[in-house]
């Protein structure tokens, strides 16, 4: 997409316009008559801008406000004032689509300029309005509407003994919602993940903060776990589901015993 300024005068018959600003994705334009947005619209993303700089102010080159899917296949997207309901339509289609907004689509949404968050890892609490997000070594519990931290929870990463830093891999809120599982490990090479450790919290009578309940050093068996993992559904104030590429295991962080649960027919790595 290319943006132009006119550079001439309103009563001037001739007219230039000026080249000043590119945004290299292709795809359809729709903005209304007084606005200060516009929708960039492409086969799989819907990009929306706004001409505003970070201090909330006018700006000639405009700011990305969040993206979205195109699951409609959309090559119009029209939307009401309150951004509650939008009516899509692609080229050739006999009729409209009239959607109303249900969830959050967009990938992004800016809530401090600290620091990059890329890496860190994010879950909601959904009966609280809550939700808690890794941040190098602890947790930070935020209003799920206005990103205030409500409370940190610190993780005490154990000392790596190569260049390889531990870090957290990812988090897991049990269903009922009353701990909280922190698996720790490295970052190595070519993406792979090695589990090192696990955290085990329980939430406090405050429902907004958690405490330590058990921390598991995770022997050798562990390195090559996946780092998906989940509680067990009927035990979740003791063991958590792990899987690799031959098996899926049950750890009862309790009394530290791992439990075959089922073996795949196939190794999966081949």
């Amino acid at each position: 997409m290319k943006q132009f300024k006119n550079i001439g005068e309103p009563a001037h018959v001739d007219l230039e316009w000026v080249k000043y600003h590119d945004i290299d994705i292709i795809g359809f334009i729709y903005y209304r008559l007084g606005d200060d947005r516009f929708q960039l619209i492409t086969d799989k993303l819907i990009y929306f801008y706004k001409f505003e700089n970070d201090e909330g102010e006018f700006s000639e080159t405009p700011k990305i406000e969040t993206v979205m899917l195109n699951f409609m296949a959309s090559t119009s997207l029209m939307l009401d004032n309150d951004s509650k309901f939008s009516i899509s339509y692609k080229s050739g289609q006999p009729n409209l689509n009239i959607f109303r907004r249900k969830y959050d689509h967009g990938f992004m949404e800016i809530f401090d300029n600290v620091k990059s968050r890329e890496g860190c890892r994010g879950i909601n609490l959904t009966t609280k309005d809550l939700f808690l997000m890794s941040d190098d070594n602890e947790i930070q519990v935020r209003n799920e509407k206005t990103f205030a931290v409500v409370s940190k929870v610190h993780v005490d990463l154990a000392q790596s003994d190569t260049i390889d830093e531990m870090e957290i891999l990812n988090i897991k809120i049990s269903p009922n919602e009353k701990y909280l599982a922190v698996l720790c490990g490295k970052n190595l090479i070519k993406e792979i993940e090695e589990v090192h450790s696990l955290h085990i919290f329980k939430m406090n009578d405050s429902g907004n903060d958690y405490s330590l309940l058990k921390v598991r050093e995770l022997d050798e068996r562990f390195r090559e776990f996946s780092v998906t993992f989940e509680f067990k559904k009927d035990k979740q104030d003791e063991s958590v589901i792990f899987t690799n590429l031959n098996q899926i295991m049950t750890y009862n962080f309790v009394t530290n015993e791992l439990e075959n649960m089922f073996d795949f027919e196939n190794d999966l790595s081949k």
